[in-house]
């Protein structure tokens, strides 16, 4: 949705605030969860975990702005291409590094 406001220019800036506020607003929503679910097994990593999706969420974040700054054109389509090549490249990241299924025990 973002990438289609950005590229028709829907709503003028509102558009893309709202959108824009929206999808950072689901990242927090889903972040807490996740790395919890990740952590049931490993308890004893719970702060390296932590430091280390830190690390990753503003590694991110730095990639994201340097690339709005080579190829911005002074529009909003530069953000919206950011932010969807920025989340396709998480979700490849995520699918990748995703443990094989736990066997439970009886």
């Amino acid at each position: 949705m973002l990438l289609w406001v950005t590229q028709t220019d829907f709503g003028g800036l509102a558009g893309v605030v709202t959108v824009s506020v929206l999808a950072v607003s689901m990242t927090h929503v889903v972040s807490p969860g996740t790395l919890t679910g990740v952590l049931d097994g490993f308890p004893h990593l719970a702060g390296s975990a932590s430091g280390f999706a830190s690390f990753v969420r503003f590694t991110m974040g730095a990639a994201g702005t340097a690339s709005l700054g080579i190829f911005n054109d002074g529009t909003p389509r530069s953000f919206g291409v950011a932010t969807v090549v920025f989340s396709v490249i998480g979700l490849v990241a995520a699918t990748a590094a995703r443990p094989p299924a736990f066997k439970r025990r009886n």
